[in-house]
């Protein structure tokens, strides 16, 4: 419902932001517990020196929830995601990587599409009405942000988002551009799966 609700304010282009400064750790822990028990299958992997956001938390804890309930629903019951998060000059980058069923090339660029399921056939088992990436790509974009994927049909995905430390409109209010480390707002790219490095 809440994705629902969320994407129609964002067709409407009456989304509001509420910006203020809050701690990701903090963030990441909130909503592993809102999984109840499944959240005992997330490892969290935070570096311990994450700077704050100055950003909408509500918005970034969607992200983080929709990225999560993905990556579970889509991994075998009982295998473990990861989720992990470090910092770099302006940014913050997170992920979520799961060991599910992967995404093959040639659905990796569709999969952000509205109401678009890789496979139907194969991912009937997991429901869902395919509208969760989109939010995710929709938001990202709407926090000044990015997000990558690296996947592998049979290894699993690996969703990265990489988030300014300050949200743009602030910056702009005070004449300062914050460091977006050549982000574009909105882009999404595909990449190889990589190993256990990120």
């Amino acid at each position: 419902m809440e994705n629902l609700l969320t994407s129609s304010h964002l067709e409407d282009h009456i989304l509001r932001l509420s910006i203020s400064t809050f701690s990701f750790q903090e963030l990441a822990r909130d909503v592993v517990e809102g999984l109840g028990s499944k959240g005992s299958r997330v490892r969290l992997n935070l570096a311990t020196d994450l700077p704050t956001l100055l950003s909408d938390r509500q918005y970034v804890a969607q992200i983080v929830s929709n990225l999560l309930g993905n990556a579970l629903k889509f991994s075998p019951n009982g295998t473990p995601c990861e989720l992990g998060a470090k910092w770099s000059g302006g940014s913050l980058t997170f992920w979520v990587r799961d060991h599910g069923i992967g995404i093959p090339a040639s659905e990796v660029d569709r999969i952000f599409d509205r109401f678009y399921q890789v496979d139907s056939s194969s991912t009937r088992p997991y429901g869902g009405i395919g509208l969760g990436l989109s939010l995710v790509k929709n938001l990202v974009q709407t926090l000044g942000g990015r997000i990558d994927v690296r996947s592998a049909p049979k290894k699993g995905s690996i969703f990265l988002v990489t988030l300014p430390l300050v949200h743009p409109s602030v910056g702009e209010r005070f004449g300062h551009r914050p460091d977006l480390n050549g982000a574009q707002s909105g882009e999404h790219r595909r990449r190889p799966l990589a190993g256990s490095s990120v």
